[in-house]
């Protein structure tokens, strides 16, 4: 059981502890996506047209990005096909609508050209991401578009034992804007929240 709820942490799983890991998820991190979500429009030029939300998980924040931003394309990616179809069936009427685009992909090589969206969203899923993925955030990402980390872990020490036994990367918020920078965005701004952490980059 252990090693179920372990392998649904990295990949979501099509089993019956696969999708109430899902539930779980929109229910525990919904706290932390409100607040994230309330720092956007300060780091928004404009409200954006096209917006990608990238290991979607569940579908909440998906659904997030659809109220507020009513008039803006959306689309979802993750590497699980379970999550992608649950993000489907939390938000049917913007499936059935064209308005929702939901896609199994990796974030290492994202099936979507150069410069398609004006904001990248991110929640609790770049633990697991490998290296060079914000590189190619930045290739989907138009100029002067907002990519938003949102994190509840942002020191080595708040994964504790779990840490330990899944492989992931608990970023510092020094670690996350040295790599932003690297993959070429600007004007990190941070917000933190005990050990939440929001961070919003911008495309040049």
């Amino acid at each position: 059981m252990f090693s179920r709820v372990l392998s649904n942490l990295q990949k979501l799983q099509r089993t019956c502890c696969g999708q109430v890991f899902m539930r779980m998820m929109n229910l525990c991190h919904e706290k932390h996506s409100r607040w994230v979500f309330s720092h956007l429009p300060s780091a928004m030029i404009q409200e954006p047209r096209v917006a990608l939300d990238v290991g979607c998980g569940g579908g909440h924040n998906i659904a997030h990005l659809l109220t507020m931003f009513p008039k803006a394309r959306v689309f979802g990616a993750d590497y699980s096909e379970a999550s992608i179809e649950r993000s489907g069936q939390y938000n049917r009427a913007a499936v059935k609508s064209g308005r929702l685009d939901l896609r199994v992909a990796d974030v290492a090589h994202l099936p979507y050209a150069d410069g398609t969206f004006n904001l990248v969203t991110a929640f609790d899923t770049i633990y697991f991401w490998p290296s060079g993925s914000f590189r190619e955030i930045a290739r989907v990402a138009a100029s002067g578009a907002t990519f938003v980390i949102g994190n509840e872990l942002s020191r080595p020490k708040d994964g504790g034992s779990l840490a330990r036994v899944v492989p992931m990367t608990i970023y510092t918020v020094e670690e996350l804007r040295e790599q932003l920078e690297e993959a070429g965005f600007c004007d990190v701004v941070t917000r933190r929240n005990g050990r939440w952490i929001c961070v919003m980059a911008r495309k040049p």
